[in-house]
């Protein structure tokens, strides 16, 4: 983590910084705090390991450059590693030759610049990590002299950023993670995030959801109130929002996020023309409701209606309440006047929104039959009514003093035909299609 974002991150609860969520606020610390006053009354405490690289050990870390930051974390603080992958051509740690866990470069696999390698390379890196770790719990006399284990199963952060060497491949870098999350497996670690700028994790892992299952800790907030706002949703990894970093002061604060029960549409999403209700729609909470919970429905379509019969009447909103010790709303349903996509909203105070998105189809046209008037002439085709009208005026204006009818017939579900019947003969049809020829040049003779 940058010194910019890493000043001050030990999660102390301070009462006077306690989250509206009910999330604990506090602060980290790391080598740009050396020989700096540590927060206080903080509940529990993060610390870097690195000084800003990987195989580089905060020197304030365990006893030595300064008071150790670890004794005044305590045996529980969590902990987070600088991560990278800077390929064999700039590290002189690149793993060429090891056969475990994964083979690098060998007879067998050759090649430096692999996955492989990067795997190893993240193996290696959160190794020396954990063990710088260990090795200040010794110094502070938490743990005994040989120990190979930290005190306890410490949380333990990634951190991902531009600012460390990565290669230009992706796959490679998200091998490198990889590496770093199994070697803390290896150990007992059970619990493992990630912590990246949005803009760092698109670019060194090309938007990976690999981790999906890991809680992430976002970078940036401006204020305790921004930091709660992003408590909702994912983080870039995919995985819940479980920390948030703010400025606080002269340190950078954070809160940790309590994770709200959510809603979600239970079924799947439909396709209705236009026009037409949907099926039955029913929208589930992920615990049975305590006390009764207010859902409201709304569409990002303006021809988008609710009801709770498939009769209507239709809303452009819809409120439901879902009993006490109930899970589910009560089903309603969804008609469209525009031809298209609709996203669904439901929403309740205390929850994550559910949201689906419905299809659709403009209205099925059944093309009309055709009716048998003898000898016609059709003028023209088109596909718009008003041209259409336009073109019947223009034919009865050239038949003025003839008894014959000008039609405005439906070829197709989206064509348009206007006819002359009425010929008592076919020669009188073909030398009025004589006649008309130079003014309307598409004009044929047809029979029905």
């Amino acid at each position: 983590m940058l010194a910019v974002g890493i000043v001050g991150l030990v999660f102390g609860v301070v009462a006077s910084l306690a989250g509206a969520d009910g999330g604990a606020v506090g602060y980290d610390v790391s080598f740009p705090q050396c020989n700096q006053p540590f927060p206080t009354g903080g509940a529990f405490a993060i610390v870097g390991v690195n000084a800003g690289l990987p195989f580089s050990p905060n020197p304030c870390l365990g006893t030595g450059d300064g008071p150790s930051e670890l004794q005044w974390a305590g045996a529980a603080a969590q902990l987070y590693a600088n991560t990278a992958d800077p390929g064999p051509l700039r590290s002189s740690h690149w793993p060429n030759g090891q056969t475990t866990p994964q083979q690098c470069n060998t007879a067998a696999t050759p090649g430096a610049d692999t996955v492989s390698c990067a795997y190893d390379y993240g193996w290696n890196a959160m190794q020396d990590s954990y063990q710088d770790a260990v090795n200040a719990y010794i110094s502070i006399g938490l743990i005994p002299t040989g120990s190979t284990r930290t005190p306890g199963a410490n949380t333990w952060w990634l951190d991902v950023e531009a600012a460390n060497s990565w290669e230009t491949s992706p796959a490679n870098n998200v091998a490198a993670l990889q590496g770093g999350v199994d070697f803390l497996k290896s150990v007992g670690v059970t619990s493992i995030g990630f912590y990246a700028p949005t803009s760092d994790w698109q670019t060194i892992t090309g938007g990976s959801t690999q981790f999906a299952a890991y809680p992430f800790w976002v970078p940036g907030a401006a204020s305790l109130a921004d930091a709660q706002s992003r408590c909702l949703g994912s983080g870039v990894n995919g995985g819940p929002v479980s920390l948030v970093q703010f400025p606080q002061g002269p340190l950078s604060a954070d809160t940790t996020c309590v994770q709200r029960p959510t809603l979600a549409f239970a079924g799947a999403p439909q396709t209705l023309p236009v026009g037409k209700a949907s099926g039955p729609l029913v929208v589930q909470l992920s615990q049975a409701a305590s006390t009764p919970v207010t859902v409201a429905f709304f569409s990002t379509s303006a021809g988008g209606r609710f009801a709770t019969t498939a009769a209507g009447p239709w809303t452009a909103s819809l409120t439901l309440v879902v009993p006490a010790g109930a899970a589910q709303t009560p089903t309603f349903y969804y008609t469209d006047a525009t031809a298209g996509t609709a996203i669904l909203t439901g929403s309740a105070p205390g929850y994550t929104a559910a949201t689906q998105t419905e299809t659709i189809t403009a209205a099925v046209c059944v093309a009309p039959p055709q009716h048998d008037h003898g000898v016609e002439i059709a003028v023209a085709d088109t596909h718009r009514a008003a041209a259409t009208m336009t073109l019947r005026r223009q034919v009865v204006a050239r038949l003025r003093g003839l008894k014959l009818r000008v039609l405005i017939e439906r070829d197709t579900c989206t064509d348009y035909e206007v006819a002359i019947t009425g010929f008592p003969a076919r020669s009188v049809a073909i030398n009025l299609l004589h006649r008309l020829r130079p003014h309307f040049h598409r004009a044929a003779l047809e029979r029905h």
